[in-house]
């Protein structure tokens, strides 16, 4: 059920993000079509953006209450894990994919037109949709998409 004390600042929460994610990138086009080329740094500053938007929210924000006993074993018996490894190596890996990623979408700002890179990057949410699907067996339902 919808609750708009609850969803509200999340949906703006989300929109900050999408908007530091817009000046970030328009930046990086900026400064690539300027003769700057360093992307480790603006890639550093999308995530140093990012951790202070979320350190701030889970600041002034209390943590949840915790899962019922039940909930938890029924959760860790019946959990797949995408790797072999524990859950904190598989976000540890995770991460690595994510930092490659936006490194390398930084650095396309040097090749191509930030047009071309914001279709790029638009379009790996739905490719993310279907290879979830088809590979993992995730299941997303209407409001997902």
């Amino acid at each position: 059920m919808w609750q708009w004390t609850k969803h509200v600042p999340l949906l703006a929460l989300g929109q900050t993000v999408s908007l530091l994610l817009v000046g970030t990138n328009c930046s990086a086009a900026v400064l690539a079509d300027r003769g700057f080329d360093a992307p480790t740094l603006l890639a550093f500053l999308n995530y140093l953006l990012l951790a202070i938007v979320y350190t701030s929210w889970v600041a002034c924000h209390p943590p949840p209450p915790p899962l019922p006993e039940e909930g938890l074993e029924e959760r860790e018996h019946g959990a797949r894990t995408l790797l072999p490894c524990g859950p904190r190596i598989s976000f540890l890996l995770f991460a690595l994919v994510d930092v490659q990623a936006n490194f390398l979408i930084v650095k396309a700002y040097q090749y191509t037109s930030l047009t071309s890179v914001t279709l790029l990057d638009a379009f790996t949410i739905p490719t993310v949709v279907v290879l979830s699907t088809v590979f993992l067996g995730v299941r997303f339902q209407r409001l997902h998409v």
